[in-house]
């Protein structure tokens, strides 16, 4: 019976209201707290989601420039960047340029304010009638 009596008189402590009062004040005094950190872990999932992608990027990138530079170990990627990028011929070749002479079509700007479609002559047509 005295163990009863301790339990009961045990719940009636833990659940009475001063308690539940300080318990409530304990979080609401917790909450802006917890909220940061919760705010801080979200930052810092987000920002590693970026540093992982970007370093996806940085993989593919590092492999597309092995692929290059063991084409460049090679006579004829060699000859080919140059080619590309000097234009420049081997002894014996010739370049071949290719002009393009059809005439293009210029568009002649008319006169604002003078001339035969000018804003001053279409203004003075509207007042004539």
């Amino acid at each position: 019976m005295d163990e009863f009596r301790q339990k009961s008189r045990f719940r009636k402590i833990f659940f009475s209201r001063p308690v539940f009062l300080l318990f409530l004040a304990a979080a609401v005094l917790l909450a802006p707290p917890l909220f940061s950190v919760y705010k801080k872990s979200r930052q810092a999932v987000l920002k590693n989601k970026d540093i992982e992608k970007q370093a996806a990027e940085l993989g593919g990138r590092l492999k597309e420039l092995e692929a290059n530079i063991g084409r460049m170990g090679t006579e004829a990627g060699i000859e080919k960047e140059l080619r590309s990028k000097f234009q420049i011929k081997k002894p014996g070749e010739d370049f071949v340029v290719i002009i393009d002479n059809t005439p293009k079509e210029t568009k002649e700007e008319e006169p604002f304010f003078f001339g035969e479609n000018s804003f001053l002559q279409k203004l003075l047509d509207l007042i004539k009638f």
